[in-house]
């Protein structure tokens, strides 16, 4: 009887050993999968961004090309 418990603790060694390298895989599968939503989610926000920065961009040539001509205008009514 002594001798069948003593030779439980090399098997339950195993089984942890196992459990822990499954977790850590696990673990770093994870971390793999997060920092890659990570990326898509910022590179998906800078994309926006660039967007809304043409826009603005098209937006403040659009004003100042009317700025423009009404004063093209004002000039040659005042003349």
């Amino acid at each position: 009887m002594s001798s069948a418990k003593n030779n439980i603790w090399p098997a339950y060694v195993d089984m942890m050993t196992v459990l822990l390298m499954v977790y850590v895989l696990i673990s770093a599968i994870l971390g793999v999968i997060i920092a890659q939503v990570k990326e898509t989610e910022y590179q998906e926000k800078q994309r926006n961004a660039e967007i809304i920065t043409e826009s603005k961009e098209k937006e403040l040539y659009n004003v100042n090309s009317t700025q423009n001509s009404i004063k093209n205008s004002n000039k040659i009514l005042n003349e």
